[in-house]
Protein backbone atom coordinates (compact mmCIF):
# COMPACT_ATOMS: atom_id res chain seq x y z
CA UNK A 1 0.00 0.00 0.00
CA UNK A 2 1.09 3.66 -0.81
CA UNK A 3 -1.07 6.35 0.38
CA UNK A 4 -4.01 3.99 1.03
CA UNK A 5 -3.92 2.77 -2.60
CA UNK A 6 -3.35 -1.39 -3.00
CA UNK A 7 -0.28 -1.46 -5.58
CA UNK A 8 0.14 -4.62 -5.93
CA UNK A 9 -1.14 -8.47 -4.25
CA UNK A 10 -0.91 -12.03 -4.29
CA UNK A 11 1.67 -14.72 -3.73
CA UNK A 12 5.04 -14.22 -3.63
CA UNK A 13 5.62 -16.30 -6.90
CA UNK A 14 2.92 -14.31 -9.02
CA UNK A 15 4.16 -10.97 -7.77
CA UNK A 16 7.66 -11.83 -9.08
CA UNK A 17 6.55 -13.22 -12.25
CA UNK A 18 8.55 -11.93 -14.79
CA UNK A 19 10.67 -10.17 -12.92
CA UNK A 20 14.41 -12.54 -13.30
CA UNK A 21 16.86 -11.27 -15.82
CA UNK A 22 19.21 -13.30 -17.40
CA UNK A 23 22.66 -11.54 -18.32
CA UNK A 24 24.36 -12.57 -21.46
CA UNK A 25 27.41 -11.12 -23.23
CA UNK A 26 29.30 -12.42 -26.79
CA UNK A 27 31.78 -11.03 -29.06
CA UNK A 28 29.61 -9.31 -31.04
CA UNK A 29 27.40 -7.78 -28.83
CA UNK A 30 24.98 -6.21 -31.79
CA UNK A 31 24.78 -9.35 -33.48
CA UNK A 32 23.75 -11.05 -29.94
CA UNK A 33 21.24 -8.40 -29.02
CA UNK A 34 19.48 -8.37 -33.19
CA UNK A 35 19.52 -12.33 -32.52
CA UNK A 36 17.66 -12.23 -29.06
CA UNK A 37 15.12 -10.08 -29.94
CA UNK A 38 13.44 -13.17 -32.26
CA UNK A 39 13.44 -15.26 -29.34
CA UNK A 40 10.48 -16.33 -28.66
CA UNK A 41 9.44 -15.35 -24.80
CA UNK A 42 11.51 -12.43 -24.44
CA UNK A 43 9.78 -9.36 -23.12
CA UNK A 44 13.10 -6.67 -22.99
CA UNK A 45 16.31 -6.26 -22.84
CA UNK A 46 18.77 -3.64 -21.81
CA UNK A 47 22.33 -3.33 -22.40
CA UNK A 48 23.93 -1.79 -19.77
CA UNK A 49 27.86 -1.44 -20.76
CA UNK A 50 28.84 -4.70 -22.61
CA UNK A 51 26.13 -7.02 -20.93
CA UNK A 52 22.59 -7.30 -22.11
CA UNK A 53 19.91 -8.09 -19.23
CA UNK A 54 16.74 -10.38 -20.59
CA UNK A 55 13.60 -10.10 -19.18
CA UNK A 56 11.47 -12.56 -20.23
CA UNK A 57 7.93 -14.95 -19.83
CA UNK A 58 8.26 -18.10 -17.40
CA UNK A 59 9.89 -20.03 -20.29
CA UNK A 60 13.03 -18.09 -21.10
CA UNK A 61 15.82 -20.05 -19.27
CA UNK A 62 19.54 -19.66 -19.49
CA UNK A 63 19.33 -23.21 -20.90
CA UNK A 64 16.88 -21.99 -23.15
CA UNK A 65 18.73 -18.41 -24.10
CA UNK A 66 22.18 -20.67 -24.38
CA UNK A 67 20.63 -23.39 -26.59
CA UNK A 68 18.92 -20.64 -29.08
CA UNK A 69 22.45 -18.94 -29.16
CA UNK A 70 24.17 -21.98 -30.16
CA UNK A 71 22.01 -22.42 -32.85
CA UNK A 72 22.04 -19.09 -34.29
CA UNK A 73 26.24 -19.67 -34.21
CA UNK A 74 27.15 -17.27 -31.26
CA UNK A 75 28.79 -18.13 -28.48
CA UNK A 76 28.26 -16.70 -25.12
CA UNK A 77 31.13 -15.47 -23.24
CA UNK A 78 28.93 -14.50 -19.77
CA UNK A 79 25.63 -16.28 -18.91
CA UNK A 80 24.20 -15.47 -15.57
CA UNK A 81 20.81 -15.82 -13.80
CA UNK A 82 19.51 -13.42 -11.80
CA UNK A 83 16.62 -13.72 -9.72
CA UNK A 84 15.13 -10.45 -8.11
CA UNK A 85 14.07 -10.46 -4.45
CA UNK A 86 11.01 -9.00 -2.76
CA UNK A 87 12.77 -6.58 -1.21
CA UNK A 88 13.43 -5.22 -4.26
CA UNK A 89 10.20 -5.71 -6.02
CA UNK A 90 9.01 -3.62 -2.84
CA UNK A 91 10.92 -0.78 -2.85
CA UNK A 92 10.87 -0.70 -7.03
CA UNK A 93 6.73 0.08 -6.23
CA UNK A 94 6.73 1.90 -2.94
CA UNK A 95 9.09 4.91 -4.62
Amino acid sequence: MKKGKLLLSGPVNEVLVNEDQIEVMSADLQQLQSTLQSMPGVIKINKIDQVLQLTGSNNVTPENVNQFCAQQGITLSHLCFRKKSLETKFMELTN
